[in-house]
């Protein structure tokens, strides 16, 4: 109980200063967010991955992990294992899901979920690890597909069927499992619940923690998104700069997770210490262009970016109870 009074004090203590629209702040991230890897097997049509720009793929060294957890173990509560690329493609994962575990702090990966075996199933839900998370678009073949290029459909939901299995013989409440869809160009709102309510049935009694419908990214405006659903025209103050930070494999320290090109960069862990740069003069100039519509548009990574405008522009949304809940459960409560 203790350490989850600590890690809310930590959160509010965010949200003061962003509401504050402190410039400086007098809080430190809570929430980090590592690139263990950039490589990806698949190309999905809504990722840059498959787009004509290009970015050096690698997986990060396990030694740079290390420093960087043991940088941000004294302050952080969150890691993110996960950005550009496939997180199981990095050898040394599981090692590393293990050391942030070990240091204190939750550990969470997004997967694809193809290259899930029943061996590296069962690491993931004896690493401790926190939460995963599968995005499933669609609830066929040629509609999965067709978005996520070079995958099938049949060997990843049979992969994580199989995890689900483990997790339920084993007694284990974690990792938290999250299944979505996300609402591409080719994949609609009814599409996308009716894809919810067969992944529902299919992993009827089978230990899934939440079904979620999510909008697609723009990735910073780095692919284009057609529609407007889930947004608005209010601008509203973009939050991550107030309590996150987030380290490309390579080791460059940057403020958004959408900031695949590294337009922003802040240093590298090799030299910086993510303290320091986290009330730099660099992320204070940002906070301070964020802090209006206009300001945002001078920043390169902010000026195209959804984010601002969509209906869920916090870390959270309180529309209703479950999502409440859900905030509670992976920040929170271990």
């Amino acid at each position: 109980m203790a350490n989850q009074v600590k890690n809310f004090i930590k959160i509010v203590k965010s949200i003061i200063n962003y509401k504050r629209q402190k410039v400086k702040v007098s809080n430190l991230p809570y929430f980090i967010s590592i690139e263990t890897s950039s490589i990806c097997n698949l190309r999905c049509v809504m990722c840059p991955q498959s787009s004509d720009q290009d970015f050096v793929k690698r997986n990060m060294k396990l030694d740079l992990y290390k420093k960087i957890i043991d940088d941000v173990k004294g302050f952080a509560t969150d890691v993110d294992l996960f950005s550009r690329g496939e997180p199981l493609l990095n050898p040394d994962i599981f090692e590393m899901i293990r050391y942030t575990k070990e240091s204190g702090l939750k550990a969470r990966i997004h997967s694809n979920g193809t290259l899930l075996t029943k061996e590296k199933g069962r690491k993931l839900v004896e690493s401790g690890l926190d939460t995963i998370s599968f995005s499933l678009d669609g609830y066929d073949k040629e509609t999965y597909e067709n978005i996520r290029v070079n995958a099938n459909f049949e060997k990843t939901i049979e992969n994580i069927k199989r995890l689900l299995e483990i997790k339920q013989s084993l007694n284990s409440e974690k990792p938290f499992v999250m299944i979505q869809n996300i609402l591409v160009s080719t994949l609609d709102r009814e599409q996308a619940t009716e894809g919810i309510n067969f992944f529902r049935e299919y992993f009827k009694g089978l230990p899934v923690d939440e079904y979620k419908v999510i909008e697609q990214h723009t990735f910073a405006g780095l692919v284009e998104k057609e529609g407007e659903a889930g947004l608005h025209n209010n601008y509203v103050v973009c939050k991550f700069p107030w309590y996150a930070m987030f380290f490309l494999s390579d080791g460059t320290l940057v403020p958004c997770c959408n900031d695949w090109y590294a337009e922003y960069p802040l240093g590298n862990a090799e030299d910086i210490k993510c303290s320091d740069a986290f009330n730099g003069e660099a992320i204070q100039n940002l906070r301070k262009n964020l802090l209006t519509e206009s300001g945002s548009k001078k920043v390169s990574i902010c000026a195209k970016c959804d984010v601002p405008y969509r209906q869920t522009a916090f870390e959270i949304s309180f529309k209703n109870i479950k999502n409440i809940k859900s905030f509670l459960r992976q920040h929170l409560f271990k």
